[in-house]
């Protein structure tokens, strides 16, 4: 069970990098409110470095969070009496983020499903087909290890180790996943410490490669666990049942998970017109509301 450190300690690096180069040459009691400001400005105009792309408040929000706590630890060790950060308002806005709200339909998943079968990706094709039924994190699949599977009872177990939230937790697995896992181990071999799906590096090429292929965009991997938590849903499991599964301990963040389908939107259109509006209103209304006259009572006429 994790006790101290941080399991995304490479991009809190990378993020340390980029602050100790922009503010590496000042001394820590010159940092100001204002340096804080220009810092957020001229980060949000930088386009990130691999795709080029508008760089996401989100992102920028990252590295202010971990300069933060870079100048709380300073305060507290003597080496800083107050830190910047208490001297300004909303530079830190969640507000601001953009929230996800991509979610694959039952064809995109069908076709991004079809497209690793290709021979060069066909290894990414249990991983992303096992993503789709259990909703677990790209971490906890990667570091998922054939003692933590029981391929014969069709169960995945994941460590509090390797869980985000530290609680471990049991998911059980559709026939479809456990009959791909069952020729996995056949494959593999089934060493107890080996990993199940054998992908120890970056998978990012076959990922892209397949989104082409299957004419999906605007998707990341993390998107197919949003993608299994609204479909349990739609397929009417209870939310405790779901949070359970995928591992949340707080409805506020699960229900960042739970996005809108075209798939959820017919369903409640079709709740919807089961609910005659029309005839609801005509039985709550009243004469004096609407000039109605009760045929049977010719007196009320004037």
């Amino acid at each position: 069970m994790k006790v101290l450190g941080l399991r995304d300690w490479k991009g809190q690096r990378n993020r340390l990098a980029v602050l100790v180069e922009y503010f590496g040459a000042k001394r820590i009691r010159s940092i100001t409110a204002a340096d804080l400001e220009r810092y957020r400005k001229d980060r949000l105009q930088t386009p990130t470095k691999m795709r080029q792309e508008e760089r996401s408040v989100a992102d920028v929000n990252r590295s202010l969070a971990l300069l933060r706590t870079a100048l709380t630890f300073a305060v507290k060790s003597g080496w800083l009496i107050r830190n910047p950060f208490t001297m300004t308002t909303g530079i830190i806005s969640t507000a601001q983020e953009n929230t996800r709200e991509r979610v694959l339909s039952t064809d995109e998943q069908r076709r991004l499903l079809q497209a690793c079968q290709n021979i060069v990706r066909r290894h990414i094709y249990p991983l992303v087909l096992t993503a789709l039924d259990s909703g677990a994190r790209k971490n906890e699949l990667l570091t998922l290890l054939w003692r933590d599977m029981d391929a014969d009872k069709g169960l995945m177990r994941i460590t509090a180790e390797n869980a985000k939230t530290n609680k471990a937790r049991t998911i059980d697995l559709e026939p479809i996943t456990v009959a791909e896992i069952r020729k996995l181990r056949e494959l593999s071999g089934g060493d107890p410490d080996e990993r199940v799906f054998g992908i120890k590096k970056t998978f990012r090429r076959a990922w892209e490669s397949a989104m082409r292929e299957a004419e999906i965009e605007n998707a990341r991997f993390h998107d197919l666990r949003a993608t299994a938590i609204t479909t349990w849903l739609l397929r009417g499991m209870q939310t405790e049942f779901a949070m359970r599964r995928s591992g949340h301990t707080e409805p506020k963040t699960f229900q960042r998970y739970v996005r809108m389908c075209d798939e959820i939107r017919q369903k409640q259109r079709e709740q919807l017109r089961e609910w005659d509006l029309a005839a609801s209103l005509t039985s709550l209304a009243t004469p004096e509301l609407t000039g109605f006259v009760e045929p049977s009572r010719p007196e009320l006429i004037n």
